[in-house]
């Protein structure tokens, strides 16, 4: 972060210095009273488990400069007085933060700004981003899960003099986040990997979702570009209806035929199981310009991912053969379909999340191991809305035509899972668990030599807790 002062502070986020010097200078932040280092802005967050207000006073005797806080509390405006910290009321700090990350950003006019959202696939792609841009410019983009309004503007202010491009990674729940996050971002190029059904309990139906996912165009002009997957329903049917009328660029990216010369196809897809894939993408028209790709990461979805996050880079000067050198240096994120050896089987720890589209990525990983077995650990998929029965049964009809011999499910609607499998393949083993402890009390005897094994479910689900139970195994056997 570049130093900033108090004073600007207070100016960018509406705020009152309260007491403290408004020169002194800040040079990074944090919500986390834990983290506190000398020079920090330490921004108190009301939560539901508890309200950073509570440490404000511990944070400034820590050693923080400045501390944002929505309301007054007397143990900080004296740790503030005796430490010479800055503190600074506003109306609302979450407010505050997103309007300081968006005037700290517009300190850098000439800094390259990329958003990626989706329905799945974000983190993925925004780490292909990520490796291409670096090949060419100084990058920095969001760490973690940080996708959210909280994470979102931590990513910002950590821009400096020397950052030259800044990919930033946004998730939703609900209407009106991702406008808030492109606000602070104004992103020149923003990306949409894909509209599943992911949110449908809080938005109510898959154009609703799209709709929220395009609220990254909000502050898009005739210099701005849109990267979107075309093989996607959702996304084909905007392309087809509304692309023509936008004033912003449109690129797309796929395996179906491209739209303009601009447009990125794959061709050519080999699939290579736990050692990742290869591809060539060509620009537009035939021959076009062509490159071939290899990613280290499983999945032939990856490629579709990849290409938008190769037409990002083309918009930035990024060539081709540069963008192919950047991804084979990628590696899987931490429980985003990882494929690891643990003792004498395959795990594929998927664990992050889950839904209907992942959950079938996560099944075409696992159909494409070489493995005796075929096992699936799948529990609940989360915030599908009223056709959440019918997704969890075309989970497990899937699960059996990708040849999965067994699977076992937990949770409330993963029986639908099971049952839907069951009815596909009655010759595969089959069982649905309601309680977490059997699931791990029987797992011991499960998995053989052999085995290929994917765990996944969402995020609630804790579906980690069966991948280190099924190492811990292995280690055993060691």
């Amino acid at each position: 972060m570049q130093a900033i002062t108090a004073y600007d502070i207070a100016k960018a986020a509406s705020g009152v210095l309260m007491t403290g010097n408004g020169d002194v200078p800040v040079t990074g932040m944090t919500l986390d009273s834990r983290c506190v280092k000398p020079g920090d802005l330490f921004v108190a967050i009301p939560g539901e488990r508890c309200d950073g207000h509570d440490f404000a006073a511990k944070a400034i005797e820590d050693g923080c400069s400045a501390v944002l806080i929505s309301s007054r509390r007397d143990e900080a405006a004296v740790a503030a007085l005796k430490n010479g910290a800055a503190l600074i009321k506003v109306a609302d700090t979450q407010q505050a933060l997103l309007d300081l990350a968006e005037w700290y950003l517009s300190q850098f006019p000439a800094l390259i700004r990329i958003g990626v959202t989706g329905s799945v696939g974000k983190t993925g792609t925004k780490e292909m981003l990520r490796h291409i841009f670096e090949e060419k410019y100084r990058t920095i983009c969001t760490e973690g899960n940080h996708n959210n309004l909280l994470g979102m503007p931590m990513t910002a202010l950590h821009v400096d003099a020397d950052t030259e491009a800044a990919i930033f990674e946004m998730g939703m729940d609900c209407f009106g986040e991702v406008h808030a996050m492109a606000k602070v971002a104004r992103p020149q190029a923003g990306l949409i990997t894909n509209i599943g059904v992911s949110h449908m309990e809080s938005l109510g139906s898959r154009e609703n979702i799209r709709k929220a996912k395009l609220e990254m165009t909000d502050f898009f002009d005739s210099n701005c570009t849109l990267i979107l997957n075309r093989d996607n329903d959702l996304l084909a049917d905007f392309l087809d209806h509304v692309a023509d009328r936008t004033a912003y660029k449109i690129v797309t990216g796929g395996r179906t035929e491209p739209r303009t010369d601009e447009d990125l196809i794959i061709e050519d897809l080999e699939d290579f199981g736990a050692d990742g894939i290869s591809f060539v993408l060509r620009r537009g028209g035939n021959p076009g310009e062509t490159q071939r790709f290899r990613l280290p990461l499983p999945g032939k979805h990856n490629a579709c991912n990849a290409s938008l996050a190769v037409a990002a880079g083309l918009a930035f000067g990024i060539s081709m053969k540069e963008a192919a050198a950047g991804l084979e240096k990628l590696k899987e994120a931490d429980k985003r379909l990882r494929v690891q050896q643990a003792g004498q089987i395959l795990l594929i720890d998927d664990t992050y999340n889950a839904s209907p589209d992942s959950m079938r990525a996560g099944l075409d990983v696992l159909a494409s191991l070489a493995a005796k077995r075929k096992i699936a650990l799948l529990g609940d998929m989360l915030d599908l809305g009223s056709d959440t029965d019918r997704f969890h049964k075309e989970v497990g009809e899937y699960a059996a035509a990708r040849g999965v011999s067994v699977l076992w499910t937990l949770g409330e609607k993963a029986r639908f899972m099971a049952e839907g499998a069951a009815e596909s393949n009655p010759g595969a083993e089959v069982r649905h668990f309601s309680d977490r402890e059997e699931m791990k009390t029987k797992l011991q005897a499960l998995v053989k030599e052999g085995d290929a094994v994917l765990v996944k479910g969402s995020r609630a689900m804790a579906m980690e807790e069966m991948a280190e139970i099924i190492k811990q195994l292995q280690q055993t056997k060691e």
